[in-house]
This record gives structure tokens, sequence and C-alpha cells, in this order.
């Protein structure tokens, strides 16, 4: 049961994603990344999409905090948030 809503959350946000190329981006770099049956290397996904390695931190950090917001609720964003700040 949980494994099927984390499916539907994650067809969620790949159609939210589809609103701009910047969101796009994000959706395929989380894509590539972490949900292919052969995931890339973080070298091979800033080389095909043409981005800095910050870029692709900052758009993972960003599709994990909407993610979140999908799969828990609002609630989750300060979760996440308080576990980046540093001390």
């Amino acid at each position: 049961m949980i494994m099927s809503h984390v499916e539907k959350m994650l067809k969620v946000y790949c159609t939210l994603c589809q609103n701009s190329p910047e969101e796009s981006r994000r959706w395929q770099i989380l894509y590539h990344r972490y949900i292919s049956e052969n995931p890339m290397k973080i070298d091979e996904i800033v080389a095909q999409f043409n981005i800095d390695k910050r870029t692709f931190y900052r758009d993972v950090n960003r599709a994990m905090e909407d993610l979140a917001v999908l799969l828990f609720g609002i609630e989750a964003l300060g979760t996440w948030k308080h576990g980046l700040i540093k001390k």
C-alpha cells in the first residue's frame, strides 16, 4: 500500500514538472539518478544536461522537498529543511 502511494506521487510529480523547462529538468535528473532501472552517475547527468554539479544538487534538493510534501504533507517540508540547517 505504501509503495502504491509512492508510485502515484512520483507520477503526480512527473506531471507537475511538465509546466516549465527547469521543472522538467528537475524531474529528469531525479529519474535518471534514482528511479531508472539503470541509474546514471552524477557526472553522466551533469554532462547530459550540460549543467554544473551545483545545479545538479540544487535540483535534487528541490525535487526531494517537493516529493516530501507530496508524500507526507506540508509538515514534511519543515523536517526536511531542518536537516539542512547548519548549527
